[in-house]
């Protein structure tokens, strides 16, 4: 039995990773988004976002985390993602109706798994 063969395809190296990103820099900047913002007031981490969420009986509450995109899934109108800082990890769900049209787009072509987000 033959083993089928693999057509080559072209690695994805060091240098063409940090292309990519560097292009999509260009673009945000293009499109009037800083990428790498002054200042970001950070209001929790996951750890005691997750921890008043818990305690919140299902009140509102909102912070302003920042931390490494550690993973990232597009369902549609919808992504689930996990975000991790030095306390810990927490699941983002993330919503098309939530975030408007163009704040999802913007999201869809500008975030990356590994990208530091705020």
């Amino acid at each position: 039995m033959k083993t089928p063969s693999l057509a080559p395809q072209e690695p994805i190296n060091e240098s063409s990773e940090h292309v990519v990103r560097l292009n999509k820099v260009q673009e945000m900047r293009s499109a009037g988004i800083e990428s790498w913002p002054e200042y970001k007031p950070v209001t929790a981490t996951t750890a005691q976002a997750l921890t008043a969420y818990e305690a919140s009986k299902n009140e509102a509450v909102e912070y302003s985390l920042a931390g490494r995109l550690m993973s990232l899934r597009d369902h549609g109108k919808t992504f689930f993602a996990h975000l991790q800082d030095r306390d810990g990890v927490l699941q983002l769900y993330i919503k098309k109706d939530a975030l408007g049209d163009e704040g999802f787009e913007q999201f869809k072509k500008f975030i990356d798994v590994g990208d530091i987000v705020f």
